[in-house]
């Protein structure tokens, strides 16, 4: 059987400070942060809905907003501004070669962090 995964976009918008420092320190340990509460994962099944469950644990539904949304490429994330650069591997623009390289250096470093905080 093969594991399937998928690039998920992740973004939060939590309105208590205590929640919100335990949601970022949450999502650091599971996913590659883009932004202050915008982080991306490459995910199977399984590990998404332990992201989710984990997430559902933290937030109060009533007062915080919690996203995914699913990806095919991370090569399709366009990014202009002050973090551009920490990006700019993976605009779309990029030889395919580099691309399929960061998108392997990122799964890597994605799962290598999982490992360690288990």
């Amino acid at each position: 059987m093969t594991i399937v995964k998928q690039w998920y976009l992740i973004a939060y918008d939590i309105h208590d400070p205590r929640r919100l420092q335990r949601v970022g320190y949450f999502m650091r340990k599971h996913a590659l942060a883009l932004q202050r509460s915008v982080y991306m994962a490459e995910l199977d099944r399984k590990e998404l809905e332990q992201l989710m469950q984990g997430i559902k644990e933290l937030v109060v539904s009533r007062r915080d907003d919690v996203r995914i949304y699913p990806f095919t490429d991370p090569g399709d994330i366009w990014a202009a501004g002050i973090q551009s650069g920490s990006l700019s591997g993976l605009h779309s623009s990029a030889p395919d070669g580099l691309l399929r390289g960061i998108v392997e250096t990122i799964g890597k470093l994605l799962r290598r962090g999982r490992r360690g905080n288990r």
